[in-house]
């Protein structure tokens, strides 16, 4: 075409390709418009995934069938998280009992090993110790989600956040402590928060209560920490509904780690009891 032609029908091949470009561009909105409503359908067909947190909460506020069975354990995995600005007392709203083990430390973060044949790590007993109290519940009709059932890392944001997240009526953080080297102590000793809320109180001295029946040294419930009443541990900071930690003696007192090799399962026993007990009490 000679430059004098394409001179004369500039304008007019403008106008085609813009018409063309229109056309295509109309062309494409049609199709993601059609794809949007297949999916808006299938959506409404499947209004809920295995791991929605509408479904996690019905699960919890209804007395179907569907409500987790207590033979069920729930770590982490795909748990989303709750609204940290819930109600104090949101952790009721199901009608079922839901207790949240936190065996503390795992992975990397061992602890002291205890100076006995066992040579265990303070994480491994307090897994074993939490699985045993587990158990117990279990058999009791209660739901325990557990912030880890192996050898693994958790961080205390995700311990929290779990318990927050399934509307636990409990919290109980397990522990053993060193004492920073020394093993003059002994004896199991419970932590609540320094405002010493009653709720977390109240499950604090049943479970001592009870330990004590079963021939256990105990302390008393302390507020804060092991090193500082002017600080709480995290776990009893963040959690909205009741909470604990529950210090099961020295790893580095050898009286305490044989009292607790030849009374475990006991002692389990009496912490289930003690928390199903204080749940009749707050009629749960």
């Amino acid at each position: 075409m000679s430059n004098s032609l394409m001179k004369k029908y500039r304008p007019q091949m403008i106008l085609f390709f813009i018409i063309v470009i229109e056309a295509l561009i109309m062309i494409g909105l049609v199709q993601y418009r059609s794809y949007i409503v297949k999916k808006q359908e299938e959506e409404a067909a499947n209004p809920q995934t295995p791991h929605s947190s509408a479904a996690i909460q019905e699960n919890h506020t209804t007395g179907s069938d569907e409500s987790p069975s207590p033979e069920e354990i729930t770590t982490l995995d795909n748990i989303p998280v709750r609204d940290k600005n819930a109600g104090e007392n949101a952790h009721t709203k199901d009608d079922v009992r839901i207790v949240c083990l936190d065996p503390a430390l795992g992975g990397y973060e061992k602890g002291n090993t205890s100076q006995t044949p066992a040579a265990m790590t303070e994480s491994e007993y307090n897994l074993e110790f939490a699985q045993l109290i587990k158990k117990e519940l279990n058999s009791q009709n209660v739901v325990v989600y557990m912030t880890r059932e192996e050898n693994k890392y958790v961080e205390d944001t995700e311990r929290s956040d779990l318990a927050n997240n399934v509307y636990a009526d409990l919290m109980v953080t397990l522990t053993r402590n060193s004492y920073n080297g020394i093993d003059e102590r002994s004896g199991m000793t419970v932590w609540v928060h320094r405002k010493r809320p009653k709720t977390s109180d109240a499950a604090a001295k049943l479970i001592l209560h009870e330990l004590e029946a079963a021939g256990a040294q105990i302390n008393t419930v302390d507020a804060g920490t092991a090193k500082s009443t002017e600080e709480d541990y995290y776990t009893n900071s963040q959690c909205i509904g009741p909470s604990l930690v529950l210090g099961m003696g020295s790893v580095l007192n050898r009286s305490d780690i044989r009292d607790y090799e030849e009374n475990k399962e006991a002692y389990a026993k009496a912490v289930a009891k003690a928390i199903v007990q204080w749940m009749d009490n707050q009629g749960l």
